[in-house]
């Protein structure tokens, strides 16, 4: 069952991805009308209509309105991977701050997870949003091999599961075989010892053999 915060995650993801469906139709009207203007990286437009964005305090990051608590993820990603927007084929300031979000949250299930506990709706959402993120021209490159990596050990989850557990049982079988072992090998000591006391003390008797302690004694007699 998806939580509240996953479920408007995803209701975020798709009014994301319709805008920016829109604006790109309404680009490609303006390049057939012969209008088109050629934008650069750092000239990205920020709207002042704020729609659907989150009541959480927001900052300044590359010109874009940012959720602050997303502030340090995309700053790391800026640090090692540089302006992965540069190239994207969105110009509207609003929209390209909702995508960022986005990948922040991508970050997040992938740094809050274990194999374990990532849900079917988390996969949907790391697939669904690293295939818009591309549709849009951000540079994600270096997060594809992560997210299929992810994608495909959920997959394999209920194989891995019975391994483990294989794994579990075999390892409590070679546990009972060493403990057996050792209760043998303690057997064997034990039945030596019983046997080098009992040649001692018949060593000890003045005759030989067995003797049946039960036998009567005079039962050879008329």
């Amino acid at each position: 069952m998806p939580s509240v915060a996953q479920v408007q995650a995803g209701i975020t993801r798709i009014t994301i991805m319709n805008e920016m469906e829109a604006e790109v139709k309404e680009e490609n009207v303006r390049e057939d009308s012969g209008t088109h203007t050629v934008s650069v990286s750092t000239a990205y437009i920020t709207s002042v209509n704020q729609r659907g964005r989150s009541d959480k305090l927001e900052v300044k990051f590359e010109g874009f309105d940012i959720r602050s608590d997303l502030l340090p993820i995309l700053q790391n990603i800026w640090s090692i991977h540089g302006n992965i927007v540069e190239n994207s084929i969105i110009r509207n300031g609003d929209l390209i701050a909702k995508a960022l979000e986005s990948l922040a949250n991508v970050i997040l299930i992938l740094k809050g997870n274990s194999v374990r506990s990532l849900n079917d709706c988390q996969i949907d959402y790391l697939s669904a949003t690293l295939s818009d993120l591309s549709c849009i021209r951000f540079k994600v490159d270096w997060l594809v091999p992560c997210v299929e990596k992810t994608i495909e050990l959920h997959k394999s989850k209920p194989l891995l599961y019975s391994l483990n557990k294989l794994g579990q049982t075999r390892s409590q079988a070679a546990e009972r075989r060493l403990k057996l072992l050792g209760e043998l090998d303690e057997l064997d000591k034990l039945e030596k010892t019983l046997q080098e006391d009992m040649e001692n003390v018949s060593r000890k008797l003045p005759f030989n053999g067995d003797v049946d302690l039960d036998q009567i004694l005079g039962g050879g007699l008329p």
